[in-house]
């Protein structure tokens, strides 16, 4: 390791830091706000539901499922090789692109 290294790592540890509790109600506080802010989008997907099927998933968040879904198959654009989950059939990164425009209007 160069001393570069070793200051970094250094100044990573001493540095003061949030403990993981906080960092923990701060992410659920986040996930429980953008849950509030989806119920639309799941009363709208249950709209086209079948009676049936809807009456079994009625106790389900499927808008909220389907957004934590999409986030989490979200690529990692900051890779220095190119985006990393990229397929030029699938046009993934188009899809990418108008969910989050569709999450910034419904989001504001």
């Amino acid at each position: 390791m160069s001393d570069l290294d070793l200051e970094y790592v250094a100044d990573a540890y001493a540095a003061p830091r949030m403990p993981l509790q906080a960092w923990r109600q701060r992410a659920v506080g986040a996930l429980r706000e953008l849950k509030r802010r989806w119920e639309g989008v799941t009363l709208h997907l249950h709209s086209f539901q079948e009676p049936a099927v809807r009456q079994v998933t009625r106790q389900r968040d499927i808008g909220f499922i389907a957004l934590l879904m999409i986030f989490t198959s979200w690529a990692d654009t900051s890779f220095p090789y190119g985006p990393t989950g990229w397929s030029e059939g699938c046009q993934r990164w188009d899809m990418h692109r108008r969910m989050a425009s569709f999450l910034n209007s419904q989001l504001r």
